[in-house]
């Protein structure tokens, strides 16, 4: 006799032929075996319900569309046949780690009160460097965040099917893009979120990938559930405010001296409102606005050398929540750096962003900061506060026999894997390689 699946998969297909097959089998070889795995083709023009057809695992079930309603319709059908207690959603293009589903269903089971459970998640590809989007772990974390953006990635997702089907809970089908943005905003009042500390799904950055090919359509339509949320708070933004409003979510900062009061008076208003409406938990919220300021102040500050002392110096105080940007820890302790160095005095520091401004800061009035390190080719070869910005490469090439240390600002559990780079990367030159952690 069949079991009844305890997890119901739901994965739509739209000519995604190349990577498919990787998808499926990262289902289909699940240390957690209880489950069906409903596919849905939305009627795809290339070999994608060929590939579908070609596998003969039990647990699938193929719903091929005779033309093309798009991914939030398309998924709606899955969830009306799901049978499982849980349903979880993955892209056809994404890997899901083996243990991926046997973690968060003991983390479900656990916990009956969380409606909707993500994971951290590792993003790769042919055309993107490996790293680790690290989304909060918390409800009130989550749901702060979202006056900006989801911070809970969709294909990574564990749901309640109790809570979907009481409450009638299905995506909004005109939402062809940010569906599980509009998703999780229009119910936030039914769920209740929460992420895993731990990456549990490998996200592919492609060129024919949706949030690639179709941005402008995106942020388009999450510009709506966004106009949502501020309505929520009040506020009916002018075209300037939300256009500066989208910016600020998207992370396209411009860097002169009217972009960054703009930015903090809209910040200002967003928290005067929330005081009054205490929508968001005005903890959380402080702190997502708090670090939201300091990324326009970094940002600004390594693309306008011009502007950098002044935002330093002044700007960058003048937001009232300036010194609410939580950092992994409250002190650093420098002085154990010269035992770790072994006397070493010259420090390099890998990043601009931050945590890495707010290291320099601990350690500029005992250590010689000689040059920043940074992948990002926008800031490479600028300065900050006069110290030159550079790649890793032209970091080697100058470096010479003069002993450095190297402290990863780069937060999180791939530390390791960052900082095994950037040992093997500076193997030839005399570097100790620490990460910031290793202050503590």
């Amino acid at each position: 006799m069949r079991l009844q699946p305890k997890i119901s998969v739901v994965m739509t297909v739209y000519n995604t032929e190349k990577y498919l097959k990787e998808a499926i089998n990262s289902v289909l070889n699940q240390t957690f075996e209880n489950f069906e795995y409903i596919l849905i083709n939305d009627a795809s023009t290339d070999n994608s319900l060929e590939i579908l057809q070609s596998f003969r695992d039990k647990r699938l079930r193929i719903v091929n569309n005779p033309v093309n309603m798009g991914v939030a319709a398309s998924s709606n059908i899955g969830l009306d046949m799901a049978r499982g207690t849980y349903v979880i959603r993955m892209d056809s293009d994404d890997i899901s780690l083996p243990h991926r589903f046997e973690t968060q269903l003991n983390y479900m089971e656990d916990h009956p009160d969380i409606g909707v459970v993500g994971s951290w998640v590792r993003c790769f590809g042919d055309q993107t460097d490996d790293y680790v989007w690290e989304f909060p772990l918390q409800h009130h974390e989550i749901r702060a965040n979202q006056i900006f953006n989801p911070k809970i990635h969709h294909s990574s997702i564990i749901m309640r099917k109790s809570l979907l089907d009481r409450y009638h809970l299905r995506y909004n089908p005109r939402f062809t893009r940010s569906l599980d943005y509009e998703f999780y905003v229009r119910h936030a009042d039914k769920l209740t979120f929460a992420n895993l500390n731990e990456v549990l799904l490998l996200y592919r950055r492609h060129p024919e990938q949706i949030s690639t090919g179709y941005f402008n359509e995106q942020q388009q339509l999450a510009g709506e559930v966004r106009l949502s949320e501020l309505g929520k708070l009040g506020i009916t933004p002018n075209e300037r405010e939300f256009l500066l409003h989208q910016m600020l979510s998207i992370g396209s900062f411009r860097p002169d001296r009217e972009f960054v009061d703009q930015s903090r008076s809209w910040l200002e208003k967003l928290w005067f409102a929330n005081k009054q409406a205490a929508y968001y938990s005005q903890n959380e919220f402080e702190k997502v606005l708090a670090i939201k300021w300091t990324d326009v102040c970094s940002a600004v500050a390594v693309r306008n050398e011009g502007l950098a002392g002044e935002i330093w110096t002044r700007k960058f105080y003048e937001f009232p929540l300036h010194d609410k940007a939580p950092l992994p820890e409250n002190e650093i302790k420098p002085v154990k750096l010269q035992d770790l160095a072994r006397g070493v005095k010259n420090v390099v520091i890998f990043g601009t962003g931050r945590v890495a401004l707010n290291l320099y800061a601990k350690l500029k009035s005992k250590y010689d900061v000689i040059a920043f390190i940074d992948n990002n080719k926008e800031v490479q070869e600028k300065t900050v506060f006069g110290i030159p910005v550079m790649s890793m490469e032209s970091f080697i090439q100058c470096a010479g026999k003069n002993p450095v240390v190297i402290l990863s600002s780069i937060l999180g559990n791939h530390d390791q894997t960052v900082m095994n780079k950037i040992a093997d990367q500076c193997k030839d030159i005399q570097a100790i390689v620490l990460s910031w952690k290793d202050l503590l």
